[in-house]
This record gives structure tokens, sequence and C-alpha cells, in this order.
């Protein structure tokens, strides 16, 4: 043990630590599975960042570095058996079995050593400097500066774009790309989009933000015409009532309850490239739920309102999920930043593809079965669609 240990101090006292790992649980039930420790500087002082993986969360502690080498060995002596330590000269392997412990050393995995700052900033998809429209917004002023009151703005847009970003290369080869933003409301988002498409692509961009509030549209075509953004219009409709004969990428975020569906459909049905979601206020299900009174076997919790509508807002997501794959989407569903007026923060994202019909099948199964389960007669989304599942 004290032996390992000292590799550890050597390696961080010659400044050729790269990482380590503590594994494998004396108890397999113990809630920590994993520990992964780096070393960092805070205010130019060397820590040791340790991230602690439990079975539903990770959970980050700094100690400085005599205080955290003790803590490895306390991990090493009462809840893991194994230990990896990398450095770029030679990695050490911590093996315990039956109280005997093996040390064996291995030639180096990494050959120069990991950035150490702690506070670096991430790498910004869209950058404040030179964005007209963000200083039109009210996010930046007029020297490209993020505002105080608009960082948490600033943060989700460069959520938003990242998240996208590996599932635009799809619209690479197009002539031209036709976007649409459902529900675009003050345009912050529509804006970042457009002018990420038109920065990354060498093609014509015909995007629309599509509001039903006449000053929102006032205000973002304004801004439009203010920046010079040739392609972007805003246009004031509902989502059900706005044609959209022709669409690549249709975004529609925290559109509430029905609308979500209603944009969903419009895209389907057009044959988009792309379409994404970040869904709002579901309550079409939670009444269907709770007017049919069927008896199911999550009665105890649901008879909770708080429960009953997460709950009721999963099986909304899941079935949209559902509808989308049989019509021939690949689909896929993360955590997205909300904004300041709701704590909606999914995202599901929709790629054109094929689904096989035997999966079409095993869909159409779920469907009808979580539709007896729950006592739910119709889905909006499956409705709109006129699917009969």
């Amino acid at each position: 043990m004290l032996s390992f240990i000292q590799h550890i101090k050597n390696s961080l006292e010659q400044s050729i630590f790269v990482r380590l790992t503590l594994s494998r649980p004396v108890n397999k039930e113990n809630d920590i599975k994993k520990v992964i420790v780096r070393l960092i500087k805070i205010k130019e002082l060397d820590h040791l960042s340790f991230t602690l993986r439990h079975s539903t969360k990770d959970i980050t502690k700094n100690f400085s570095v005599d205080d955290g080498v003790l803590e490895v060995q306390s991990f090493l002596e009462d809840i893991f058996q194994n230990a990896r330590l990398f450095t770029i000269q030679s990695d050490y392997l911590f093996e315990k079995k039956k109280n005997k412990i093996r040390i064996s050393e291995t030639s180096p995995e990494f050959t120069e050593l990991p950035d150490s700052t702690h506070d670096r900033q991430k790498e910004l998809v869209v950058k404040p400097e030179n964005k007209d429209f963000l200083t039109h917004l009210g996010l930046t002023d007029k020297h490209g500066k993020v505002l105080a009151k608009s960082q948490d703005k600033f943060k989700q847009i460069n959520q938003y774009i990242s998240l996208l970003k590996p599932r635009l290369q799809v619209l690479e080869k197009k002539d031209e790309i036709y976007a649409a933003d459902m529900g675009s409301g003050k345009g912050y988002l529509t804006f970042a989009l457009f002018d990420y498409l038109k920065t990354t692509f060498n093609t014509t961009i015909n995007m629309t933000g599509v509001e039903m509030r006449e000053d929102m549209v006032k205000l973002c075509t304004d801004v439009a015409e203010k920046c010079q953004m040739t392609g972007l219009k805003f246009e004031q409709s509902t989502i059900q009532q706005y044609p959209l004969p022709k669409i690549d990428m249709l975004v529609a975020l925290h559109a509430c309850d029905t609308a979500t569906d209603e944009a969903l459909a419009k895209g389907i049905t057009a044959g988009a490239s792309v379409i994404v979601v970040a869904p709002c206020c579901q309550k079409q299900i939670r009444r269907e739920i709770e007017g049919s009174k069927t008896k199911h076997s999550l009665e105890f919790i649901t008879r909770h309102g708080i429960y009953m509508e997460r709950m009721s807002e999963m099986i909304t997501d899941a079935m949209r999920v559902m509808y989308l794959e049989y019509s021939d989407y690949k689909v896929s569903v993360s955590e997205f930043i909300s904004d300041a007026h709701t704590h909606k923060n999914i995202m599901i994202v929709a790629e054109k593809g094929k689904t096989s019909e035997e999966r079409k099948e095993a869909i159409t199964n779920e469907i009808r079965e979580i539709k007896n389960t729950y006592g739910i007669k119709n889905h909006a989304l499956g409705d709109l669609l006129k699917l009969n599942i």
C-alpha cells in the first residue's frame, strides 16, 4: 500500500502525474462505483480533484495535494480493491485480492501531460464578438462583451448550437437549406442558428421564424434588417396554420402542450431531414390518464400530483419518440439548458432515416400497451399523423 502511495507522491513531485483511477469496490452494494483523480490548478495552486461516480450521479471534490493523497490511501484501505496510476513515464496497477496486494508496472498510456487549468473556459461555438444581432437583442454591449444579466442566456445559446452541431452535417451537401423555427419568440436561438448555418455551410440559407405574437415578429424583423441577415425572415402565425411546403430542418423550442406535437407533425409530414424540439407543459396525456381512472401498477406514485405531472411528461415524450421512429426517424434525447421562464430541459433530436417493418410492428405493440395500461385514448401527435395505433 505504502509503496503504491509513494509512486503517486513521486509522480506529483516529478510533474509526471497524468491521472489516477480507483475501482472495484470491496462491497458491491457501495454507491460509489469509481473515483477519477486529476491534478488541477486553483488560483495557481496545485490541487487533486476527485470525481466520485455514483450509480446515478457524479460528485466532484477538490483537495490540497497532501490531503488528496491521504484521501486516496483511505479509499484503498476501506473501499476499493483496484487502482491505476497513469504517468508519462510508466503506469502502475494496484490490485488487492484476499488481503494480498500486487503492484505491476507497464508502459505509459499517455506521453503528454493534460491541461491542469481548473477554471479554463470552454471553447465557445458562438463567440460574442462581431455578432451585431446579440447587441440588438440586448445580450452584449457595443464592444461584444456579454452583459452580466445575459450570461445564462448566452450559455443557453452555446449549449443549443453545441448540441445541434454534430446533427447538422446531414445538411452539408444541400444546394439550399430551408429551416423553420416554430414559436421563435424573441428570436435568440433563431438568430444564433441562422448565423451558425450561414457561417458554417457554403450554401444559401432560407430560415423563417414563426411566431403568433405581433410585437415579437416586428422586433425580430427589425433586428434581421439592421444586421442585413438576408435569408432570415419572421412571420406571424400559429404553428398549426403555418404552411410548410418545403423544409430541411424544423425547430420548436418550448412550444406549449400540443403545439410541440403540431410542430413535430409539420416536420414529419414535410419530410424534414432534422427535427429538433424541446417540449414544454405536456398536459394532454395527463388529462387522458386522469380522465380514464384506469387501474395500473403505478397508482401509488400517480396519486401525488407532482409525480403524476412528471410521469405524464415522460409518457408524452416517450410516445413522441416512438411516433418519430415509426415515421422513419432516428431519435436521440438529451438534456438542454432551459431558459429563464421554464424548468423544462429535455431536447428531442430526430434525423431522417429508415425504420424496419419489424421495428414498426414492435412500436405499434408498445404504443398500444402503454395506452391500455394508462387508459390513454389519444395522443396528439398520433392523431395529427392519422396513425391508427
